[in-house]
């Protein structure tokens, strides 16, 4: 068994190699032709004669390189005719790659600008061409500023002289020369015809920049429309900065109304920028600005400031605007604004009164005549809320004005205040005055109608005004208990929150409660009378709870205070149905009872009393008598 594994495998192996040592060989895809150009560079800049080279490439089993030619200025490399020159065309041996070289007498007048490119031909009738590669003939244009020099301060209008020259072996001249800022071109100046150097000065206004770095380069432009840059020329801009200031008024002054803020603001005479526009702020807000007349280096002039409602400190600044849009900020100017603020005062009815029906508040308002503001808009305000407004139609600084106001359906104290808006949208509230309307009462009572003598009874009252309905509070109320049995009782209370009192006394008898609403300036007296029940405080006892049939038993009920005369009635149940055993009236507080029964059985027995002036009608608990 081992050894047969080893002996098939190697039987296996051997028959597939045989079966790939039949099968036919794929030939690899030939290389395409190749050629290119290996000097000199895209953009190189040459002397009068220029080396070439090129190298051909092809597959060796397909074909080889024959010729290499050079091309110079062709339009359209492919279809060109070869060079009748000699000189222009390379054999190549019998070998890849092919390497040819050649030796190109540019002409020295222009153009100066040249396109090469190179094309080979193969044994198999190939043809392949390179792209065309950009060459400079001649040295490039030279071009150089003069003026400033690097590192000056310059301002206003800054002549810049600028210098370009060519080779002087060429048929070349200066044409055109541009001056930069950056990226941003200054001018353009051109050159005269064939003139070798060409100078120029340019005058470049920096009037209107931020005093900062700048930038200088000059180019050149050839007539042959080749180019070249200068080196940079760094310079630094410092225009002398506009100024503006408020000349009035001054620093620290006091101010009120209609107020003129004088400006004053130029320009350097050196820039070619001039005054435009001022505007002047009290801290951010613009209160007024004039406009200047340029081409004039110097605009004053005043914005007239109305005060009108502002008091305390202000701070005033004026922005000045050139015509190259340049902003520049005064220096600040503190000012106290003191204007008398607006008044309104109630002059009647007078403080604290009664009133009732509908009342005329009357009012003054007034403004300061030095101010273009007047008094335009009264409103009442009763506890805060307004009634009613009314306006000011006098076109003088002060005002008087009728409120009505309906004390009809309010009662009690009352706030008024009433305030007064001007044209300019200022406010002033008078002082606040307190008015009383008039009205009547009304007190009410709620008490338990009956009650166990002995129970606390708690008597709860309520003030309320006819006019409104509403409770009242702060009112004296006097309450006088009168009980059926002792001496009467007075209690003071004052209504709370919504008219509300109360007081509490434990009821032994009958009674009479009555509540007296004391009279106010503006609220009227009233009275009520109310009543309360007491059930009388019997005690009731038997001899004994045991009788035979046909014995007598006794008892005996105590009421306090009982009249004499009094109705009363010994009932019993028996079996559920209740009799009467007797009746007959009470000789005082004792009420003694006898009793008997024919049959045998459980007995309930109570006494009733009927009503009387101390106690209502009242029922005596239930005594349990059992006959056998």
């Amino acid at each position: 068994m081992t050894v047969s594994h080893p002996v098939r495998r190697v039987a296996v192996f051997g028959v597939a190699a045989l079966l790939l040592a039949l099968l036919p060989m794929t030939p690899a895809a030939a290389a395409a032709p190749s050629v290119t150009i290996t000097s000199p560079a895209a953009g190189t800049v040459a002397p009068g004669t220029v080396s070439i080279t090129a190298q051909g490439l092809t597959d060796s089993l397909v074909e080889l390189p024959t010729t290499i030619e050079l091309l110079i200025d062709v339009v359209n490399p492919v279809t060109a005719l070869p060079p009748a020159d000699p000189l222009f065309t390379f054999t190549c041996p019998s070998a890849t790659p092919c390497n040819a070289s050649f030796s190109w007498v540019a002409p020295t007048s222009s153009p100066f600008n040249h396109t090469i490119a190179v094309r080979m031909r193969t044994n198999n009738v190939s043809t392949v061409v390179t792209d065309q590669v950009a060459v400079s003939v001649g040295s490039l244009p030279n071009v150089g500023i003069t003026a400033p020099a690097p590192g000056a301060s310059v301002s206003g209008l800054v002549p810049v002289h600028v210098t370009a020259t060519t080779d002087t072996g060429l048929t070349e001249f200066p044409q055109s020369i541009e001056l930069l800022d950056g990226a941003a071109s200054v001018g353009v100046l051109p050159c005269p015809a064939t003139t070798n150097p060409c100078s120029v000065t340019f005058d470049w206004d920096v009037t209107g920049l931020a005093s900062a770095g700048h930038v200088l380069k000059a180019r050149v432009t050839t007539d042959a429309l080749r180019t070249a840059a200068s080196s940079i020329v760094s310079v630094t801009v410092a225009n002398p900065g506009g100024a503006v200031v408020i000349t009035s008024p001054a620093g620290g002054a006091t101010v009120l109304g209609l107020t003129s803020v004088a400006v004053s603001a130029s320009t350097d005479t050196s820039l070619s920028d001039y005054p435009a526009s001022i505007a002047v702020r009290d801290g951010s807000r613009v209160i007024g600005s004039l406009t200047c007349a340029p081409p004039v280096h110097a605009c004053i002039g005043t914005v007239s400031w109305d005060t009108t409602g502002l008091s305390g400190t202000h701070t005033l600044s004026a922005d000045l605007v050139t015509t190259r849009s340049v902003t520049v900020t005064s220096a600040p100017v503190a000012v106290t604004v003191d204007n008398p603020t607006p008044t309104v005062a109630i002059w009647s009815p007078d403080a604290d009164a009664a009133v009732s029906g509908t009342v005329s508040v009357r009012a003054t308002g007034s403004t300061d005549v030095r101010r273009s503001d007047l008094p335009a808009t009264f409103s009442l305000l009763v506890d805060g809320v307004v009634q009613t407004s009314v306006p000011c139609t006098g076109g003088a600084h002060d005002c008087t004005v009728v409120l009505p106001w309906s004390a009809s359906h309010a009662a009690g104290a009352h706030t008024l205040v009433v305030t007064m808006t001007t044209t300019a949208g200022l406010t002033a509230s008078s002082p606040s005055r307190v008015l009383y309307a008039s009205s009547g009462s009304r007190v009410l009572l709620a008490l338990p109608k009956i009650v166990r003598s002995g129970a606390p009874v708690l008597v709860v009252g309520r003030v309320v005004a006819t006019t409104t309905g509403l409770g009242v509070a702060g009112v004296a109320v006097t309450v006088t208990r009168r009980p059926a049995l002792g001496a009467a009782s007075t209690i003071h209370v004052v209504s709370g929150a919504d008219g509300v009192f109360t007081l509490r006394y434990v009821a032994r008898t009958n009674a009479t409660v009555t509540a007296v609403v004391i009279r106010t300036a503006w609220l009227s007296t009233s009275l009520r009378v109310t009543s309360i029940r007491a059930m009388a405080p019997m005690s009731c006892t038997v001899a004994t709870r045991t009788l035979a049939v046909g014995a007598v038993g006794r008892g005996r009920c105590a009421v306090v205070g009982l009249p004499a005369g009094t109705g009363l009635s010994l009932r019993y149940t028996f079996r559920g149905r209740l009799s009467t055993l007797a009746s007959g009236r009470a000789k005082g507080p004792a009420i003694p009872f006898a009793f008997g029964f024919p049959a045998r059985g459980v007995y309930l027995l109570r006494i009733d009393l009927l009503a009387n002036r101390v106690y209502v009608a009242t029922m005596s608990s239930v005594l349990r008598v059992v006959v056998r």
